[in-house]
């Protein structure tokens, strides 16, 4: 916008006679301030135009003068001009990218996941080419035919690219990796900009409550709810009673791994134990029928001979250690993986 003022020097009134630019030629002014208008000794009149004004930043600059007459009850003419100079600066590109992925939590034992790839140029009026696609984890990208090194995105215009990649990690760990895109304008003038995703891995898992409510699942295991628990873990005679059995709920029948499953627990050497025999039943039938997808172990075997050696120590704290490690990879995802 362009602000003109006329503005009366004299000592007497004076009367507008023309009102011209160099650019826009003759103009018309406002009711207030045009040709016919008169100016008191002093006075000032003003009128504004709206004009597009375009060129390139590394030519000349936009110049253009304003000349106004008038003249007093004499007839004599007085006038002046001024110019106003308007500079082009470079306005540089920008471009937005975003990158989504089709599954944002995985098993931590891995998946194929598809990432979507978007490119944006965001600028207001210029077209940008695309000079590289990157991932931080995966490195250079190739894009696709229609969104490539190469690319060139009107203003406004996007194009995107899909890649599917295997994604595996430590259970309970997070996969980040973010995707940057660099693109110029026909100046040379660069603009980028980056955008993460990041995928949960998560472990599959059963709580004890599970086990004694489903006992439908056993079938997936080699265990039985009446089977015994001294016939799984080693536990040694000071826990066992007369009859060489365990009992340790107290209700005159060797207690059994539906027994273990119901323990309650406490804060003597066989409260822990039961606390501990409790997570470890539901461990061993989440390792027998889970393998793979529940973390902790190897086998059946290897979680049954750390326990072994918990019980073994008599340490209320190794044990309790070990209970609360076992509880943990219970509280999985609560589903079973797709066969």
């Amino acid at each position: 916008m362009f602000t003109f003022t006329v503005s009366n020097l004299s000592i007497e009134a004076v009367t507008i006679t023309s009102l011209t630019d160099s650019v826009y030629g003759t103009l018309a002014g406002d009711a207030d301030c045009e040709v016919g208008t008169v100016l008191a000794a002093g006075a000032s009149c003003e009128f504004s135009i709206t004009k597009w004004v375009e060129g390139d930043y590394s030519g000349p600059d936009h110049v253009d003068v304003f000349t106004a007459h008038a003249v007093d009850n004499d007839g004599s003419d007085a006038h002046d001009d001024d110019d106003a100079i308007v500079d082009f600066t470079d306005v540089p590109p920008t471009i937005m990218v975003t990158k989504t992925a089709n599954a944002t939590s995985i098993p931590f034992s891995g998946a194929n996941v598809t990432f979507k790839f978007v490119v944006m140029n965001t600028s207001s009026e210029e077209a940008v080419t695309i000079l590289s696609l990157n991932d931080s984890v995966f490195g250079v990208l190739a894009g696709d035919a229609d969104c490539m090194v190469g690319t060139i995105l009107a203003a406004g215009a996007s194009c995107e690219f899909e890649v599917t990649v295997w994604v595996e990690g430590d259970a309970g760990s997070t996969h980040t990796n973010t995707f940057t895109a660099v693109a110029e304008d026909n100046d040379g003038t660069d603009a980028r900009d980056d955008d993460d995703e990041t995928i949960k891995l998560f472990w599959y898992g059963f709580t004890p409550g599970y086990w004694k409510t489903h006992t439908e699942e056993w079938g997936r295991t080699d265990y039985l709810p009446n089977q015994t628990v001294i016939s799984v873990f080693t536990i040694p005679t000071s826990y066992l009673n007369n009859q060489g059995e365990l009992d340790l709920n107290k209700d005159g029948v060797e207690d059994t791994l539906m027994d273990a499953l119901n323990y309650k627990g406490g804060n003597d050497l066989k409260g822990k134990l039961q606390i501990l025999l409790r997570a470890a039943v539901a461990g061993i039938l989440n390792e027998a029928s889970l393998d793979d997808y529940y973390p902790p172990y190897d086998s059946t075997t290897e979680l049954i001979d750390v326990v072994n050696a918990a019980i073994a120590s008599t340490n209320k704290g190794t044990i309790t250690s070990l209970a609360m490690a076992i509880d943990y990879w219970n509280n999985g995802i609560h589903m079973f993986p797709e066969p």
